[in-house]
């Protein structure tokens, strides 16, 4: 059985199908669905309805897919509804007349755009789609795919509030694993300018803001002078490495993405290997993002005892 699955939803992952993908049918209503869903499973993800009137139709499948092919044939900008015949823009994410989801404009479950607003087939990088560049980045394309739009337009910076405050953590996050060690060493640098000072109200034995107020105003210069400036040269560390990142680790990530796309196309031999590689450094790897919010919340303070 051959039938176009864009547009169509996978009722297991409901993750949406391409030609690309490994793809299997149902052998008794014909549903497609990703192979590594089904074998997960073991079954249709419409068995329920199996023997039922409800059951799926994959001849309406290909008399829809026909019937939106001759319609956008006819009219290359529109596209008719196969449950009301309204012909509507094939931009649009649903059909005016009924509220029907516009399969060809790949409507997530839950209604919302993945692209963010952008074509699939728009460019976002030299040779590279909304829809190739969404494929790897997986997580957070709406927000994602239409900055690339923009930085491919021109645009220099992009701000994000999540590099600013996690800058190292957010690019182990996105596999760009060169750039989140060269941005923790920076991080972790003004960190352990901050500790002396840090070090030495502990062994004060001080309780309260006020009595560490008391204790750097009495203390001699000669002892906290240099513990201040080692602290305020740290947090100037701290604060310009994360608006660097804030401003420009989008921008980073875009360049990250586009570079690990052409190398993708370089090294893949198949379909199946182009898959494998989009997962392998695509995506966002959530055990990196917390490994490298633990490793700078411990690392200072362990440095710190063997050296101070």
């Amino acid at each position: 059985m051959s039938l176009n699955v864009n547009g169509k939803q996978c009722p297991i992952c409901h993750g949406y199908l391409f030609e690309e993908d490994d793809v299997v049918y149902c052998p008794i209503c014909g549903a497609p669905h990703h192979r590594d869903c089904y074998k997960t499973v073991g079954h249709c993800g419409f068995e329920s309805l199996h023997g039922t009137e409800h059951q799926y139709d994959a001849s309406a499948d290909q008399s829809e897919s026909k019937g939106q092919q001759e319609t956008a044939d006819q009219a290359p900008n529109q596209v008719k509804c196969p449950s009301c015949g309204t012909a509507y823009a094939v931009d649009e994410t649903k059909c005016p007349g009924c509220g029907m989801p516009n399969s060809l404009a790949r409507i997530s479950v839950m209604g919302v755009d993945p692209l963010g607003g952008v074509k699939r087939d728009e460019p976002v990088g030299k040779d590279v789609t909304a829809e190739e560049a969404a494929r790897f980045v997986m997580l957070s394309t709406t927000r994602y795919i239409p900055k690339f739009l923009a930085f491919f337009r021109g645009k220099k910076t992009s701000f994000n509030l999540w590099s600013f405050f996690f800058p190292t953590a957010q690019f182990a996050g996105r596999k760009m694993y060169a750039a989140s060690f060269l941005c923790g060493l920076v991080e972790l640098a003004g960190l352990l300018l901050c500790y002396p000072l840090s070090l030495w109200l502990v062994n004060q034995n001080l309780t309260g803001y006020q009595q560490m107020y008391e204790a750097l105003a009495t203390a001699p210069f000669a002892t906290v002078g240099p513990l201040l400036y080692l602290t305020l040269g740290g947090a100037f560390v701290l604060l310009l490495l994360r608006i660097i990142c804030g401003l420009f680790a989008d921008r980073f990530y875009y360049r990250y993405v586009l570079n690990r796309l052409e190398q993708i196309r370089t090294v893949s031999e198949s379909d199946a290997d182009k898959n494998n590689n989009l997962r392998r450094f695509g995506g966002f790897n959530i055990f990196s993002f917390i490994l490298a919010l633990v490793l700078l919340q411990y690392l200072p303070g362990i440095i710190s005892f063997f050296i101070l």
